[in-house]
């Protein structure tokens, strides 16, 4: 008795949701790196910024005000562009975790359709096996009561 092999029906459209997925999951992998660099930028921005204030307190004022002034309102408006930057890119992490929530949700349908079929050719096969095995016993039987 020769096994037949499985075949889903919908493979290929299977297999291109599992790639889409994938897809989407890379792409969302490489804004989420985007948003930790940014993330870095704004923690070394703080740490320059508190530190220009502690240096603070070692200058005269006449220093204080020629130099560091301008540095932290430049830190600041450093800070504030990363934070649009970040809030940006936030809402561009966000749409890709939605496009991969949404193609996994795809893929889902088209695995429980997989996995529906595959139960269905397996019922096939015993049903198949549990004829074969009838047949072998049904000859078996005809056979003893032919010798006998």
């Amino acid at each position: 008795m020769a096994v037949k092999a499985f075949r889903f029906s919908l493979q290929t459209v299977f297999d291109l949701r599992q790639r889409e997925v994938e897809a989407a999951q890379q792409a969302l992998q490489a804004e989420e790196q985007k948003m930790a660099k940014h993330r870095a930028e704004m923690e070394r921005l703080s740490g320059c910024a508190t530190e220009a204030l502690n240096d603070f307190h070692s200058l005269s004022p006449d220093a204080w005000q020629m130099n560091y002034h301008a540095y932290i309102q430049k830190i600041r408006s450093a800070q504030s562009n990363l934070q649009n930057l970040m809030s940006i890119q936030q809402a561009v992490v966000d749409k890709h975790k939605a496009v991969v929530r949404e193609a996994r949700m795809k893929a889902k349908t088209l695995e429980k359709l997989f996995e529906k079929q595959y139960k269905a050719h397996t019922a096939q096969l015993l049903r198949e096996e549990e004829l074969f095995l009838n047949e072998i016993a049904t000859q078996r039987y005809y056979l003893q009561q032919q010798a006998s």
